[in-house]
């Protein structure tokens, strides 16, 4: 299976929470291929400052379990297109969240998150339920 990870995932995977576990779990099934945007690696970053860890161990474990994409002028469009879509139904849908549907859409994969902005769309697997 494809995944596409969130940050949400990756935090609750750094802090050890119950919702993390699921990602490790997806993590050590070698069947599993897992793509991380930019933007996340970025967010990443920004919270691991912010809260005080070492950023650098966080963004090199990201690497190592998955694969980094960065983020075309063709995907930043089609993110554009899908947030306009989404803001239809679902408010305050935001532009790096946009981003993730277009890699999911491009992969064939699915999103891991518990942000809920993700709840009750296609193809997410949602952390907590």
């Amino acid at each position: 299976m494809k995944y596409v990870i969130d940050t949400y995932a990756w935090i609750e995977y750094f802090i050890g929470s119950e919702k993390g576990d699921r990602l490790k779990e997806i993590i050590r099934d070698d069947r599993n291929t897992l793509i991380t945007a930019t933007t996340c690696m970025a967010e990443i970053c920004s919270w691991a400052l912010r809260e005080g860890f070492n950023h650098n161990q966080l963004i090199a474990a990201v690497r190592a379990n998955s694969e980094i994409e960065d983020i075309s002028l063709d995907e930043w469009v089609a993110a554009a297109q899908a947030r306009h879509e989404l803001r239809e139904k679902l408010n305050n849908f935001g532009m790096m969240d946009a981003v993730l549907v277009v890699k999911m859409r491009k992969h064939s994969a699915k999103i891991l998150t518990g942000d809920r902005h993700f709840k009750n769309i296609k193809n997410v697997e949602y952390l907590g339920e």
